[in-house]
């Protein structure tokens, strides 16, 4: 599934941090594992192709836009 970030619910701390990792409003995703972790590629910002791993907490905060590939 590809999606591009809508909006988060996250405090100021996990926003930061997940930006500093390239994760942020709209920015392309595409979920690559469901669960735990979720495993999310960051392939909307100068074609990073970089993964981060978020516990399902977290994901669940994290609201995207489906987007065809």
């Amino acid at each position: 599934m590809c999606g591009s970030v809508a909006r988060t619910d996250l405090d100021a701390k996990d926003a930061a941090l997940l930006r500093a990792m390239g994760l942020s409003p709209n920015v392309r995703v595409r979920v690559c594992r469901r669960g735990t972790p979720c495993i999310v590629e960051i392939v909307g910002r100068e074609g990073c192709g970089c993964r981060i791993g978020l516990a399902a907490e977290l994901a669940r905060r994290i609201f995207l836009d489906a987007v065809n590939d």
